[in-house]
């Protein structure tokens, strides 16, 4: 009750209670593709390196990040 306060504990216990358990989804993906569109932003000033460092990644896992842009770049001009 402390971290969403009173009234709000009290709206998930009517809504949720007596289940055994309820699931919270994460904000994981959202947080995963706003990462990636600030790296895509970011790629003409800073290297590789500097983005992996930047956002605690391996410079292979940027440059996925970079290909998948560049792929869906190719098959968008590939339908005009």
């Amino acid at each position: 009750m402390d971290i969403v306060g009173i009234d709000a504990a009290l709206k998930l216990v009517e809504l949720f209670g007596g289940l055994d358990h309820f699931g919270i989804p994460k904000a994981q993906a959202i947080s995963v593709a706003l990462r990636n569109s600030k790296i895509r932003e970011e790629w003409p000033t800073l290297s590789q390196r500097q983005l992996a460092l930047k956002y605690g990644l391996t410079e292979r896992q940027v440059r996925k990040i970079l290909a998948v842009e560049q792929q869906e770049e190719s098959r968008q001009m590939g339908l005009f």
